[in-house]
Formats: C-alpha cells, sequence, structure tokens
C-alpha cells in the first residue's frame, strides 16, 4: 500500500470520478488509491482506468489486512478485487465503455484524462484549475 507518487491532481481526479467516497462502502474519510490490477502483475501505475478509491480500512483488506479485527467473515482480498472490477465495470458501462482488466494495453493508447468521468459540472476552484492545466501539461 505505498504510494506511487501520484500527484494530488491526480489523485483528486479519481477521487471526484468516485464521488470523493469509498467505492465499495460509501465512507468519505481516510480515502485512498487502489490499483485493481497490481502494479507488479503488470497493472498501470498511472491509467485511471486501474484505479479506484478506498477507505483504508477497505484498502486494507484488499491487501489482506484487517485493521477493524472484523474476524473469519470478513471479505478477502479476492473478494476486495471482485468488487472493485464489477465498480468500475459498471461505472464505464454507463458510459458506454468495456471495462476490462485484463485489457490495459488498449486502453493505455486513449488519454483517459479528457473522459467525462474525469470531469464535473461543478467549477472547479483555482488552485484545482491550475492543478488540473499542470496535469495536462505533464501529459497525465
Amino acid at each position: 500500500m505505498t504510494s506511487n507518487k501520484l500527484s494530488n491532481a491526480f489523485r483528486k481526479m479519481v477521487y471526484r470520478r468516485d464521488g470523493y467516497r469509498c467505492a465499495l462502502c460509501d465512507y468519505t474519510r481516510h480515502l485512498q488509491i487502489h490499483h485493481v490490477v497490481p502494479r507488479g502483475q503488470g497493472g498501470p501505475a498511472d491509467k485511471p482506468m486501474n484505479m479506484i478509491t478506498l477507505c483504508s480500512d477497505c484498502h486494507a483488506l484488499a491487501h489482506g489486512i484487517d485493521l477493524r479485527d472484523l474476524g473469519p467473515g470478513r471479505p478477502s482480498p479476492e473478494d476486495i478485487t471482485q468488487l472493485c472490477i464489477e465498480y468500475l465495470a459498471d461505472l464505464y458501462a454507463a458510459e458506454g465503455l468495456l471495462w476490462n482488466p485484463w485489457s490495459f494495453t488498449a486502453a493505455s493508447l486513449v488519454d483517459w484524462t479528457n473522459h467525462p468521468k474525469y470531469t464535473s459540472e461543478v467549477p472547479l476552484t483555482k488552485a484545482e484549475q491550475i492543478a488540473w492545466e499542470h496535469l495536462k501539461k505533464a501529459g497525465g
């Protein structure tokens, strides 16, 4: 669960897409970015389509760590991965896109920073506008 040095603007883009809440339990505090396909298994470290917003508890469960001592009935890392896959598949299906965690070669050819899921009708603050412009200039 170590950082791969995602910029704050990039994190905010993913948080915004997921409604500033944990995609699994709707908790709005202690949010973190989780890579659905682990970087060590070839998952892209810099593509929003491989990332999901999780609270610290759900993120820990995704890595097999039970912070709340939920006991034997807790979801396994495989269960969490499946829930993440279903969340992202449904999210992108609503936009008419096929999301597949094993198709990142094709997905990496697309500039997802301009996709409607990462934009919002809510006006950005001046700081967010500056960060967004910097992210676009840096190539995402």
